[in-house]
C-alpha cells in the first residue's frame, strides 16, 4: 500500500476550522467542515463508523501501520462513513480513496466482518473545471459475493460543459471497479441521468445529504435507480442551517469543557 506525505499547505488546508457560518459559505464546503457533517451522520446511524480523513492523513504521514490500524477498526462496524476524499480521475490519482478503499474492500468481502455499506463524499479535481462534490456508496449483499458501487451527483448532466462530471465519474468507477474484482466480488456500478439540485456552489451540502440518505436507505441501489433524491433550494438552507446549529453547540460544549479543564489546573 502506497502513503503519501502532506505538505505544510495541504495540511493548513484540510485541517482549517469548519467553515460552518451562518450563510452558505460562497466557497463552499472546506475539508473539516465536510468531515464535520459526516460525523454527524455516522452519530445518527445505528451500527456506523466515522473516518476523519483529517486525522487519517496525519497518521498516514507518520505512521502507516497506524494508519492501516485506525481504518481497519472503522471498518469493523456494519456502516461506515468517511471524511472528505479527493480525487483527480483524469489524471489516474485516487491515492487518498486507494489508502482507505483497499482495505474497505478487503473487509467489505470477508464473511466475519460485519461491514457491509460504505459511502464517502468525494471531492473530483479536474485541470478544465471547479472541483466538485459528488456522494459514493459501496454496498455489498449478505454473502459478500457481490458489490453494488454508485456515484451521484447533484447536476447529472451530459453536454459535455463545465457542470458535465460523468467522464470523471465514469473513470472512478472503473477503478473501483477492479479493485472489487480482485477480491473475488462481482460488481453492479452506477451513475445517475437525473439531477439532484440544480443549485450551484452548494455540491457539499448536497453530497453530504445524498451519503446520508443511500447510508440510512434499505436498498441503496434502489432508490439511485429511480431518481427519488431530490433537494430543493429551501431544503439545502435547511440542511446548512442545522449544521450551523449542530457545530455551534458541540463549540459551545467543547469551548466549556476546556475552560472547566483550565480553571481545574489553576
Amino acid at each position: 500500500m502506497h502513503y503519501f506525505t502532506l505538505d505544510k499547505e495541504s495540511l493548513d488546508i484540510i485541517t482549517r476550522k469548519p467553515n460552518l457560518t451562518l450563510d452558505i459559505p460562497k466557497s463552499g464546503y472546506n475539508f473539516c467542515a465536510t468531515n464535520y457533517v459526516a460525523s454527524q451522520t455516522a452519530k445518527q446511524t445505528g451500527g456506523c463508523s466515522f473516518l476523519d480523513t483529517t486525522r487519517y492523513c496525519i497518521l498516514g504521514a507518520e505512521d502507516c501501520d497506524k494508519a492501516d490500524d485506525f481504518v481497519i477498526d472503522a471498518c469493523m462496524n456494519e456502516k461506515l462513513i468517511t471524511g472528505e476524499i479527493g480525487i483527480n480521475p483524469a489524471e489516474n490519482n485516487f491515492l487518498a480513496l486507494d489508502c482507505i478503499m483497499k482495505i474497505t474492500a478487503q473487509t467489505l468481502s470477508l464473511e466475519d466482518v460485519s461491514q457491509r455499506r460504505m459511502v464517502a463524499p468525494l471531492t473530483i479535481a479536474s485541470e478544465n473545471k471547479e472541483s466538485h462534490g459528488v456522494a459514493l456508496c459501496i454496498d455489498s449483499n449478505k454473502d459478500k459475493k457481490h458489490v453494488d458501487i454508485m456515484i451521484l451527483e447533484q447536476h447529472a448532466l451530459r453536454d459535455g460543459g463545465k457542470l458535465d462530471y460523468s467522464k470523471e465519474i465514469d473513470l472512478t468507477l472503473a477503478h473501483l471497479k477492479k479493485i472489487f474484482e480482485t477480491q473475488g466480488m462481482s460488481v453492479n456500478a452506477y451513475q445517475n441521468d437525473k439531477p439532484i439540485c440544480r443549485e450551484k456552489g452548494v455540491c457539499g451540502i448536497v453530497s453530504a445529504e445524498v451519503c446520508k440518505r443511500l447510508l440510512q436507505a434499505e436498498n441503496p441501489m434502489k432508490i439511485a435507480r429511480l431518481g427519488t433524491i431530490k433537494i430543493s433550494r429551501e431544503k439545502v438552507n435547511e440542511l446548512h442551517h442545522t449544521n450551523f446549529l449542530n457545530y455551534q453547540k458541540d463549540n459551545q460544549v467543547q469551548n466549556s469543557f476546556s475552560l472547566f479543564q483550565s480553571k481545574e489546573r489553576h
